[in-house]
C-alpha cells in the first residue's frame, strides 16, 4: 500500500506531470476568459434593442438577450471542471420549501418589487427610462401582444438570468469568496447588466432576495419561480394600470 502511494507521489512530483497540470490550468483560464469576453460582447449586442420603437421589437430583443444569457451561462459552466447541471444549480432543491414557504417567497418578491418600484418612481429615477417607455407600450398592447410579451419579457429572462447570476455566478463566488461576498458580488453584477441607473437600483435588492432564496434551497428553482411571477405581475400591472412594479 505504501509502495503504491509512494509511486503516485513520485508521479505527481515529476517535472513533466507538473508541466501538464500547469498547462491544463492555463488552458482552463484562457477558455474561461474567452467565453467571458465573447459572452459579454454577445449580451451587449443582444440587449441593444432596449429602446425598441414597438412592443414586438422589444420582445424580440428581450428573447435574443435571454438566449444569449442562457447560452453564455452554459458555455461558461462548460469551461469549469465539474457537472454542468450542478454548477448551474439546476438539480432538485437540496432543501425544498413547503407549499406555504413557496407562497411566502413569491409574496415577498412581489412586495419588495412593489416597494422598490414605488420608491424609484417617486424619486423620478425611473422617469423616461427604458422601463417607463416599455410600460407605455404595454399599456396599449393587444391580447396577442401581451401574451408574447409574457413569454419573451417575463418567462425567458427569468430562466436565463437566474441560470447565470444565481445558478452559476452565485455558487462560484460563494465557494471562492464566502457567502456574503458571493451574495453581494452576484447581485451587483445582476444590477449592472440592466444598464440604466434606475433599473440597476431596482435590480440590486431583488437580486439579493433571489440569491438568498437560492442559498436557502440549494437550487435555482425557487428563484426562477419568484422571478417569473414577478415579471408576469409587472407586465400585467403595466398593461392594466401603468403601475409601479418593476421586473428585474
Amino acid at each position: 500500500m505504501r509502495s503504491g502511494l509512494y509511486s503516485s507521489q513520485q508521479e505527481i512530483s515529476r517535472p513533466g506531470t507538473l508541466s501538464r497540470v500547469a498547462k491544463l490550468g492555463l488552458k482552463r483560464a484562457a477558455q474561461a476568459a474567452l467565453v467571458l469576453g465573447a459572452g459579454l460582447g454577445w449580451i451587449r449586442m443582444a440587449g441593444s434593442g432596449q429602446g425598441a420603437p414597438s412592443l414586438d421589437a422589444a420582445g424580440w430583443a428581450a428573447l435574443g438577450s435571454s438566449t444569449a444569457l442562457a447560452l453564455f451561462a452554459w458555455a461558461l459552466a462548460q469551461s469549469i471542471p465539474g457537472p454542468t447541471a450542478q454548477l448551474l444549480q439546476l438539480p432538485r432543491p437540496k432543501r425544498p420549501l413547503p407549499a406555504w414557504g413557496l407562497a411566502l417567497g413569491v409574496a415577498g418578491m412581489l412586495g419588495l418589487s412593489l416597494a422598490v418600484g414605488e420608491i424609484l418612481t417617486r424619486t423620478g429615477l425611473l422617469a423616461e427610462g427604458p422601463l417607463e417607455r416599455l410600460n407605455h407600450l404595454l399599456a396599449g398592447a393587444t391580447e396577442a401582444q401581451l401574451l408574447g410579451a409574457m413569454l419573451t419579457m417575463a418567462l425567458a429572462p427569468a430562466f436565463a438570468e437566474e441560470l447565470l447570476f444565481r445558478g452559476l455566478l452565485l455558487g462560484r463566488f460563494c465557494k471562492r469568496l464566502g457567502t456574503l461576498p458571493g451574495l453581494l458580488l452576484s447581485s451587483v453584477l445582476f444590477a449592472l447588466i440592466h444598464g440604466e441607473p434606475g433599473q440597476a437600483l431596482a435590480a440590486f435588492p431583488l437580486g439579493l432576495y433571489l440569491a438568498a432564496l437560492t442559498l436557502r434551497t440549494g437550487s435555482v428553482h425557487t428563484a426562477i419561480l419568484c422571478h417569473a411571477v414577478n415579471n408576469l405581475a409587472a407586465i400585467s400591472t403595466a398593461a392594466r394600470t401603468h403601475g409601479a412594479m418593476v421586473g428585474p
